[in-house]
């Protein structure tokens, strides 16, 4: 996979500067009825915050370095906490895949990309478009967290359609079937602070299924020095860079 990347660097003409600061994502999806919705997807250094009007729940909260989703309802003024895998092999419902890039070249919202096939057997199962961090003017933190957002998203049958690179450093801002039918496209990229209480579960709300029914405060992601790797979820104390990567 180290070798995808490298042909993809070269393809896509290196690494050149990347902004620092909170990126909000917009995405199109249309599904193979041909209907359409719009979701975002907030991201502050390695946390994620998931907008989908298509979602049971209100909105969730992604912690791509403990690879676990909060679920938080409004209404019922509860939330739940969701672990998923850290790789996709051997989860059940999931089969491996490959990447093939391609030498085509396009653009998606003002963005360069390069195709790459998702192929299972040698048969081309969904088409993406890849960049990397300098491309999209994003970090390498939120890159990965995309892609890992996009991971979990298969996980949990989202049909997002959306992939990355296995080393992290490439992530699709569009993936489609081949035959057109379901298509999921990046409209846009905004940088600028996402708001800090959009980032966490209010002190307020309880946890689903805890035997105790107790109330734990989920924090925003810090603003420190080291808020690109460091946020916490209280009560368990902040995780270092690596443990949490």
């Amino acid at each position: 996979m180290k070798a995808l990347s490298r042909v993809l660097l070269l393809l896509l003409g290196g690494y050149a500067a990347t902004l620092h600061a909170d990126a909000t994502l917009e995405f199109q999806l249309t599904d193979a009825a041909g209907e359409s919705r719009a979701f975002t997807v907030r991201i502050v250094g390695r946390w994620a915050r998931i907008d989908d009007p298509a979602s049971e729940v209100d909105f969730s909260l992604y912690d791509s370095g403990r690879r676990k989703l909060i679920a938080v309802d409004n209404a019922s003024q509860s939330y739940r906490i969701i672990p998923l895998a850290t790789n996709l092999e051997g989860v059940p419902g999931t089969v491996p895949v490959r990447l093939r890039p391609t030498k085509e070249m396009t653009s998606v919202a003002d963005y360069r990309c390069r195709l790459v096939e998702e192929a299972l057997d040698e048969a081309t199962t969904l088409e993406h478009c890849m960049a990397n961090a300098a491309g999209l003017d994003m970090t390498q933190r939120e890159v990965i967290t995309l892609r890992r957002v996009f991971q979990a998203a298969r996980q949990l049958d989202w049909s997002w359609l959306g992939a990355g690179t296995e080393d992290e450093r490439f992530v699709a801002i569009r993936s489609r079937q081949p035959d057109g039918s379901a298509q999921l496209e990046l409209q846009s990229i905004a940088r600028g602070p996402v708001d800090d209480p959009s980032m966490r579960v209010p002190g307020n709300f309880t946890e689903r299924g805890s035997s105790l029914g107790q109330r734990r405060h989920v924090r925003s992601p810090s603003r420190g020095a080291d808020s690109a790797a460091t946020p916490s979820t209280a009560p368990a104390s902040p995780p270092s860079t690596e443990a949490a990567r």
